[in-house]
Order: C-alpha cells, then sequence, then structure tokens
C-alpha cells in the first residue's frame, strides 16, 4: 500500500474524513503520476503508453468541497522529492508578474522573459501544486499559454486543482479564442481526473455559534458591535496604513489583531489579492459589515470578495459578517455564478467551529 493511502485511511479511521472511494482512486492516481522509480509497484503492475509517460500535468477538477485540496495537500507530505513547491494560484501569478518585471528592468528581452523565469522556477522546483486554478483575465492567460509550454518542456511536474473543466477555462473571458491553443496544450499534456464525491465536506462541521449576522439591522449591529469589543478587549483602534508596491493600503479599525471594515471599504475599492495577502500579517479575525446581494451591476465587487475570501480562507484568518441576507442566498452576477458557488461553499466551513479552531 502506498504512503499516501495509509496516510489517507489513518485519517478516516480516526474519523477526521469520511472514507470515499473516488479520493482513494485520486491518491492511487496521483502517485503514479509523481513516480519517477522503475522500481515503484505501480509501474510493476500498469505498463504505461508512451503518450502517458508524455504527461506532466495532473488536472484535477470536481465539485466544491470534494477534498481536491486537502488531498493534494496529503500527497504532497508523502513524495519522495524535495524539491516542490505549493502555492495558492492566485499568489503564483503575483509572484509571476512580479518577477517578469524584475527581469524587464534587467533588460531581457521581450522574447526571452518567460523562458528565463521558467529556468528560475526549474532551479527552485521540478513539481509545483497549484491550488485553486482558474484564468480570469486576458494578461494572465498570454502568460500562462507561454509559461506552461516551458514548464512542459523543461519536463516541470504540474498539479493543479479546479472547479472548472478544461473547456471550460476562461469561458465568456475577452479575447479568448487567444486562449484556445492553451485549453489544447493542458488537454493533450495532462491526466484528467474528475473528483464528484456527490457531497460538499466543509458542510459536515458547522455547528451553530453565531459568527454571521443577517439580515442587517439594529439588533444584528449591536451583537457584531459587543463581539468587536470583546475579541479586541476593548482595546484601542487605529486606521493602519500599510504600503504595497508604493501604494497606500488601509486597514481599517485595527485593534488587538481584529479588523473591522464595511464591504464598501475591502471590495468597492480597487484592492487584489497581492493588496489582501499584505493586509493579514496584521490581524488573526476580520469583521465584514453590509455585505450587500450581488448582481451584474456590481460584478467588481464580487470578484473582488471571491478574490478576498480565498486569501482568508487559505490563511486560516477568521471571518465574522453581517449581509442583508443568509450566505446561502446570496445572489450572483451571472458570469460568476459557478465561480460563487466555492466562495458560499468556503465560507460555511469557515463559521464552523472546526475551521476557527485550527486558526
Amino acid at each position: 500500500m502506498s504512503k499516501a493511502l495509509d496516510f489517507y485511511l489513518d485519517l478516516c479511521s480516526s474519523g477526521a474524513i469520511e472514507k470515499d472511494q473516488n479520493q482513494i482512486d485520486l491518491l492511487t492516481e496521483l502517485e503514479i503520476f509523481l513516480s519517477n522509480s522503475d522500481e515503484n509497484i505501480f509501474s510493476k503492475i500498469l505498463k504505461f503508453s508512451s503518450q502517458e509517460n508524455s504527461l506532466t500535468c495532473f488536472y484535477l477538477h470536481g465539485n466544491v468541497g470534494s477534498g481536491k485540496t486537502l488531498l493534494m495537500d496529503l500527497i504532497s507530505k508523502v513524495i519522495l522529492s524535495n524539491k516542490f513547491m505549493r502555492i495558492h494560484f492566485h499568489e503564483f501569478m503575483i509572484k509571476t508578474h512580479n518577477s517578469l518585471h524584475e527581469l524587464r528592468a534587467k533588460k531581457y528581452s521581450k522574447d526571452d522573459l518567460i523562458a528565463s523565469y521558467a529556468k528560475m522556477i526549474q532551479l527552485e522546483t521540478d513539481i509545483i501544486f497549484f491550488d485553486e486554478f482558474q484564468v480570469t483575465n486576458i494578461a494572465d492567460a498570454m502568460i500562462l499559454s507561454q509559461l506552461f509550454t516551458e514548464f512542459f518542456n523543461r519536463k516541470i511536474k504540474i498539479v493543479l486543482t479546479t472547479n472548472i473543466f478544461p473547456d471550460d477555462l476562461y469561458k465568456d473571458g475577452l479575447q479568448r479564442e487567444l486562449f484556445l491553443p492553451f485549453i489544447e496544450l493542458i488537454k493533450k499534456k495532462s491526466k484528467i481526473f474528475e473528483l464528484n464525491t456527490g457531497k460538499d465536506y466543509r458542510k459536515l462541521n458547522l455547528n451553530n455559534d453565531e459568527v454571521y449576522f443577517s439580515p442587517i439591522n439594529l439588533a444584528t449591529s449591536h451583537k457584531i458591535n459587543d463581539l468587536y469589543i470583546k475579541l479586541s478587549e476593548n482595546s484601542e483602534e487605529i486606521n493602519k496604513i500599510i504600503n504595497v508596491k508604493g501604494r497606500e493600503v488601509v486597514i481599517k479599525r485595527l485593534a488587538k489583531r481584529v479588523s473591522r471594515f464595511y464591504f464598501d471599504e475591502i471590495c468597492g475599492l480597487p484592492l487584489g489579492a497581492e493588496d489582501y495577502l499584505s493586509m493579514i500579517s496584521f490581524f488573526d479575525t476580520i469583521i465584514i459589515e453590509n455585505i450587500k446581494n450581488f448582481s451584474n451591476e456590481c460584478i467588481n465587487e464580487q470578484l473582488r470578495f471571491i478574490n478576498l475570501i480565498d486569501v482568508l480562507y487559505d490563511n486560516n484568518i477568521n471571518l465574522v459578517l453581517s449581509s442583508t441576507v443568509n450566505i446561502s442566498e446570496i445572489d450572483s452576477a451571472f458570469h460568476l455564478k459557478e465561480k460563487f458557488k466555492r466562495t458560499q461553499s468556503r465560507l460555511e466551513e469557515m463559521k464552523s467551529r472546526k475551521y476557527r479552531d485550527t486558526s
């Protein structure tokens, strides 16, 4: 039996997770994909074709809450290679844009930028684990097409999780026709595995402790105010200004590592994942008040909210919020409906005691 499967079954036996055959199949396939040893037991049992041997990407997609991130983290703990990178896709793209900017400043030619960056990555790692892979703008789309080509040519193995089937990547995006060759490349070079357990495991550990409040009225505002005073121990609050790439970003009402924002103050301004990542080193708990119903008229605010929740979730930041309606009933802009399902699932988990106990 593989180390990953042993680890998984121990978690099942302890009651930490629920045993699922689809997840077991995934671990088996992932370990085969990552193995470079001819002596590996799976290599002896299964005879790979030359086409299978040429696959350098494991494309893991499936429904929200099916355990993709958990299983990817589990397999990363037992792989033999000590040269691997595990990174959220938002963070990777921030790193990529920063690195390309530095290379341009060093007068690298435009034609050599991506290849030079890929070479830098190759020195750091031979396996990259991307969590929550998604493409949301044409600039990223064009970079990824060239960058993944370089990764594949250099035999850097990629494991990525996403909610999106390859053919639906960057769906309805601006100038999507320029991105279609990348989709074909991904399909050609990837082992594609669908993980659909029929359950959202993030919803299995909910409790009734009140940290989300709706509707918005005097009573809920009073409860949040009391909670803020309790969490901050009634410490003096400040508006802390931090610098992100030469821009001033304000962390509102910061008191004893608790920050308190109104929705428009954190999602109504032109902030991105890099700003949110910079903010979270200053607080362990964030309160967001007056979250609105989303629509096609506020798609930018909704997209920022999605990015914000991803950053908070990935870094185990506690969340208290108030909204006009229950989180499960919040509407969405049409083009963000599928993406927002993941956000709502993460929000459900983030209000659980289990999530907060590990924060």
